[in-house]
């Protein structure tokens, strides 16, 4: 058990080398997908749009999404509970640090290969492409 901690721990480690504040980070990049559904489907794809258009007006809300939706995605990628992925991110970021992060992950700007575009901030617009489309609709969260 101990073993599969350790092995847990030194991959969210290695994943949070390198500048994360930089939008093309590979773990910044990956996270995007995490958000579009890339990993877990469809359905936690609507569950994210659903929550960020309900929530869209309160920023502690999107913040609190932000971080949670991270660590989930630390967690899925390290094959561990959110819990460790946490407090390794804690551990390995500085305090400060981890606030830039917070805000260059809210502010930052996700582009899917199913046209999901995602600014977390305050504005919504969740409209289809085209009426009628097949294609997931258009999230935009702009200030």
């Amino acid at each position: 058990m101990e073993d599969n901690r350790d092995f847990a721990k030194d991959r969210v480690a290695r994943d949070l080398q390198g500048d994360l504040l930089e939008d093309n980070h590979a773990t910044r990049r990956f996270f995007r997908c995490w958000l579009d559904g890339s990993y877990l489907g469809e359905d936690h794809y609507r569950a994210n749009v659903a929550f960020l258009k309900a929530n869209s007006h309160k920023p502690a809300s999107l913040r609190s999404f932000v971080i949670s939706e991270f660590v989930h995605y630390m967690a899925h990628d390290a094959d561990c509970s959110p819990r460790h992925a946490q407090n390794v991110i804690t551990q390995t970021i500085p305090r400060q640090q981890l606030e830039r992060l917070n805000n260059a992950l809210m502010y930052s700007n996700v582009y899917t290969n199913k046209g999901f575009l995602c600014r977390i901030s305050t504005r919504l617009d969740c409209s289809p492409y085209y009426e009628g489309s097949k294609i997931w609709p258009r999230l935009v969260l702009n200030s």
